[in-house]
């Protein structure tokens, strides 16, 4: 064991003198260390689909030694009602509550032990278990996989869950993005489907603890069933995920996977007086998932981009992008800009938001020229922005998270799962003839203005329609 002591390390060379003389240089490679190899690319495979007992089931094979699997239900905030708002945001809390075979303790231990990271998560469409583990972990994790979709829900457990999701929903409200966001989802589709906000627990806490148990019961017994669950294992083959399928999630019962109608889109718009600085989101319609020229948004997603006059300057955070050079670097009032795509079962929504600290007509006329601008690209640029989007969606779905995550979105909305290099490769097949087809859409659709601080200024959305009305050739 070598000494503490600060003195010993003095010189550089001490641990090679001190076992192979004085003349070792410090590149010599120690006794059982081997040499530099080239680097491991990981191999994955095509999505292999099947269906066991009602479940449906992807396999994606990989050289990997890490696992990664999750268990999604067809539900999420989009299925709640007026009766149960909030049930989606409850039950995934109950991961790591008391099941018919664990207690509270006994059921979290079992996860620690059996996963290397867990998580639960809730969407507006769907309520997830994920597990990134090791390949050795996946025998032993499965077991504890079934048990927690049978939470006990009891009365007690419920009374400390709601308080901490109050804190959390209050959290979540004081941001003004995320309350911008909601809003911009409630003026969309008139507070029904996906309107409904993912927390809404400011307006259900009218419910006593009792008759949350029984709402949650309910959604449990109608939503966990096999008809509307999707389980995705990458680096787990499609024999080992059908045979824990028929051992651990057996105790699924039958039942319905009624899918949601097709949400009707509005649009309109929701002004907040206040002070300070102003918070706008301006967006459209935009494209489901599974749309055939959902990249040709993402390409606009991409060259609009966004930036903020606080954030540092450093590569990749979107310095050339449209709204940073034309209204975060020259317009003084802007504070930062950003553009966001939200892709759905069957609908989308693309939106731009800006902080300001005054002109908002001019900001937002501004915003509209950007727009048109990106009818007047030519070939060359094309091909430049399709590079830059390849580079981008590689690094997102360089991981077995975000791998799963598509094949799972794919799977939920109807469709075979994808790939994610065929998903990638797809960009390769981008036209302008695209790019001023999905500027069509996005503009012919109603807009959706949401405003609050200061709003003095701002215009409507008829005065946006006028001003995006020439936007394609």
């Amino acid at each position: 064991m070598f000494h503490k002591s600060n003195k010993y390390f003095k010189n550089k060379n001490f641990i090679q003198k001190a076992f192979y003389g004085s003349n070792t240089p410090l590149h010599t490679i120690f006794p059982g260390v081997p040499e530099a190899t080239e680097h491991v690319k990981l191999k994955y495979s095509e999505p292999k689909y099947s269906t066991k007992d009602g479940i449906r089931i992807v396999s994606i094979e990989s050289t990997s030694p890490n696992a990664y699997v999750t268990l999604s239900f067809h539900g999420g905030s989009r299925v709640e009602t007026q009766e149960n708002l909030g049930a989606s945001s409850f039950i995934k809390q109950f991961a790591y509550k008391a099941t018919p075979n664990f207690t509270q303790v006994g059921i979290t231990r079992a996860i620690e032990m059996n996963t290397v990271l867990f998580k639960s998560s809730v969407s507006r469409e769907d309520i997830s278990y994920n597990a990134s583990l090791a390949k050795y972990q996946v025998e032993s994790f499965f077991p504890t996989l079934g048990e927690i979709t049978r939470p006990k829900i009891r009365e007690f457990e419920v009374a400390v869950l709601e308080s901490n999701l109050v804190e959390q929903s209050a959290t979540l409200n004081s941001d003004p993005l995320n309350l911008l966001s909601d809003r911009f989802h409630r003026v969309a589709f008139r507070g029904e489907g996906l309107g409904n906000s993912i927390s809404p627990f400011h307006s259900r806490l009218s419910l006593d603890h009792a008759q949350w148990v029984e709402v949650l019961h309910k959604y449990v017994s109608n939503y966990f069933v096999r008809e509307r669950a999707v389980l995705v294992g990458v680096g787990v083959s499609s024999e080992q995920l059908e045979a824990h399928v028929s051992s651990y999630l057996s105790v699924l019962p039958s039942g319905k996977d009624a899918i949601p109608r097709t949400q009707k889109y509005y649009g309109g718009e929701h002004f907040g007086d206040g002070y300070g600085d102003t918070h706008l989101i301006i967006g459209f319609e935009g494209l489901p998932i599974i749309n055939p020229k959902i990249h040709a948004l993402n390409l606009i997603y991409t060259l609009l981009g966004g930036g903020c006059k606080l954030a540092r300057e450093f590569p990749g955070n979107g310095r050339t992008s449209i709204l940073n050079q034309e209204l975060v670097e020259k317009m003084p009032s802007v504070v930062t800009a950003s553009t966001f795509n939200s892709n759905y079962r069957d609908t989308g929504l693309f939106g731009i938001y800006l902080r300001t600290t005054g002109e908002n007509a001019s900001v937002i006329d501004n915003l509209c020229q950007q727009i048109h601008s990106l009818s007047k690209l030519n070939a060359s640029q094309l091909e430049s922005a399709k590079k830059q989007l390849k580079m981008q969606l590689s690094l997102y779905y360089d991981c077995n998270e975000k791998r799963a995550e598509l094949a799972k979105r794919f799977l939920l909305a109807g469709m075979d799962p994808i790939s994610s290099q065929n998903f990638i490769s797809q960009v390769d097949n981008i036209t302008l003839e695209d790019i001023n087809s999905v500027l069509k859409h996005l503009t012919s659709s109603k807009p959706i203005l949401i405003a609050e601080g200061n709003i003095t200024g701002v215009v409507g959305v008829d005065q946006i329609t006028r001003n995006l009305s020439n936007v394609t050739r």
